[in-house]
């Protein structure tokens, strides 16, 4: 029997859920998209099944006391009705109420499907190869780039609709490993196929692309993150042709670099994926993205951009008559650009 791949994996502990639930699921990875999904799953089999005579708990094992979860798991008040409990951020349980959840999973409580969440993909220690045996284990990791091809696949095959291999590549381009961008992306060129013919062409997504005036923090970031002063230049004008003022892309641009900042000093501290999304981005899965550019940008490179883009913000709302291409070129060019061949080139 061939070896199944990531997606036929997640996609069987999906079906899995649907036709007959484990007591307990072990969710370890960062893509929220992929937890997202699987939650739904468990909720909608709740509701066929209960209708409204069903409750749903959420805890963030980092934000209460671990007395708290785990009181509210096994006390008799929680038995009274199917349920579903939430707990992320399972790892940062104290130890006896990790002790106290391993108790409880070899005897788990009936019409009750637990569902444990850590961020990290990799189950190393004691207590996450514990849930990986007493729980059924669900990678939700960010997939690598030879996966999303997979995705694609699956998402259009969702909707019914046809693609060749080379829109194929270029809707794994526009999403990068961002399987909600990807779903956003197909969703909304979904939306102009006609019933009659569920195929998006190559002219299609051109003139989808050319039309498109929804640029992201996400795609900003992927952008800037390449240093290359062609691309940048051509998305940033792009940009400006849909409209966008200079202001507004300077102010997205010190985003950027501020984010960038941030996450390398709390990377140097040796705080974790899950507290930087808090601190930084308010909950927002983004610090495994910031986390890849961080050896592309010295610490020089990132401190020069903050004067520069300050004084680029002042003159961007002062200026009376702004050429807007031209001013973003030398803007970008003395981001994007060694200081010693700007001064000596």
């Amino acid at each position: 029997m061939a070896r199944k791949s990531p997606v036929q994996k997640f996609l069987h502990f999906v079906d899995e859920v649907r036709e007959d639930p484990a007591p307990a699921y072990f969710l370890h990875g960062e893509e929220s998209y992929l937890q997202d999904l699987f939650l739904d799953t468990v909720y909608q089999l709740y509701r066929e099944r209960y209708g409204s005579q069903w409750g749903k708990y959420i805890y963030h094992a980092s934000e209460v006391e671990g007395e708290t979860i785990l009181g509210q798991l096994v006390g008799e008040s929680l038995f009274s009705d199917p349920k579903v409990v939430v707990v992320k951020e399972v790892d940062s349980l104290d130890q006896s109420g990790k002790q106290a959840l391993t108790d409880y999973l070899e005897h788990p409580g009936n019409d009750i499907v637990l569902v444990l969440h850590q961020d990290s993909p990799r189950v190393k220690g004691k207590f996450a190869r514990r849930l990986k045996d007493l729980a059924e284990p669900v990678e939700v990791r960010i997939p690598w780039m030879r996966e999303m091809n997979q995705w694609v696949s699956y998402f259009l095959d969702q909707r019914d609709i046809e693609a060749s291999s080379e829109v194929q590549a270029r809707l794994v381009d526009m999403a990068g490993d961002s399987l909600q961008q990807l779903v956003s992306e197909i969703h909304k060129l979904e939306l102009s196929l006609p019933d009659d013919n569920r195929k998006i062409t190559e002219d299609i997504l051109q003139e989808y692309i050319g039309e498109s005036r929804t640029h992201s923090v996400f795609e900003l970031t992927d952008v800037l993150g390449k240093k290359s002063l062609e691309t940048v230049l051509k998305y940033l004008y792009s940009l400006l042709e849909e409209g966008e003022n200079v202001s507004y892309i300077v102010r997205l641009t010190a985003d950027f670099y501020a984010n960038l900042w941030a996450v390398k000093a709390m990377v140097s501290k040796g705080f974790d994926q899950r507290q930087i999304n808090r601190e930084v981005f308010h909950g927002r899965n983004l610090a495994w993205k910031y986390r890849k550019l961080l050896d592309r940008f010295s610490d020089s490179e990132i401190r020069q951009a903050f004067p520069l883009l300050e004084e680029a913000d002042y003159l961007s709302k002062t200026a009376s008559a702004l050429d807007a291409r031209n001013y973003l070129t030398g803007v970008y060019y003395e981001l994007l650009t060694a200081r010693e061949e700007s001064i000596h080139g």
